[in-house]
């Protein structure tokens, strides 16, 4: 399953590339700032500034996804990039997040028949129809996703009942 994820993102990138090209857009990677109407100014990774002017212009994000700066994070965690590629099973999962991608993963997994829980910082995705995202959050439930609502994670350590239990004493 695995290689046939990767080889559909490779497949998927490549055919959005082409057909892009075929529509006579031009891929820019560079960081951007937008100077005034129908004008960026796009930055290279080595630092050489070029100002774009055209009548239409799509600013794609681009957005990596990162790990909490907080406690074990980085040691005990996965991000949604490394869940497609595991050789096994995560098993009970917490999904950290309110985006869609977030909600993508947790879709997935509920989908194989893990155990999932979503934790919300603020509501489940933000700048999204709040009713839609309602809909989307009872459709998860009735799937029996768990969520915690107005939770923030400031710690990420290995605790089982047996070590728990013997620390409360």
């Amino acid at each position: 399953m695995v290689e046939s994820v990767q080889q559909y993102v490779k497949s998927a990138s490549f055919d959005l590339s082409r057909e892009l090209r075929n529509s006579g857009v031009t891929y820019i990677n560079a960081r951007g700032e937008i100077l005034k109407a129908h004008t960026v100014q796009a930055t290279d990774v080595n630092g050489r500034k070029t100002c774009y002017t055209a009548e239409t212009l799509v600013i794609a994000t681009g957005g990596r996804v990162r790990y909490p700066n907080i406690p074990g994070a980085r040691e005990k965690c996965i991000t949604s990039d490394d869940l497609i590629s595991l050789a096994h099973s995560p098993g009970r999962t917490l999904v950290v997040g309110e985006s869609g991608e977030g909600l993508e993963c947790v879709g997935f997994l509920s989908g194989l028949g893990l155990e999932v829980t979503v934790l919300l910082g603020s509501r489940l995705l933000p700048g999204f129809d709040h009713k839609m995202a309602k809909k989307i959050e009872n459709h998860m439930l009735v799937h029996s996703v768990r969520f915690l609502h107005h939770h923030t994670l400031t710690e990420v350590r290995w605790v089982t009942w047996l070590s728990e239990l013997l620390t409360r004493r």
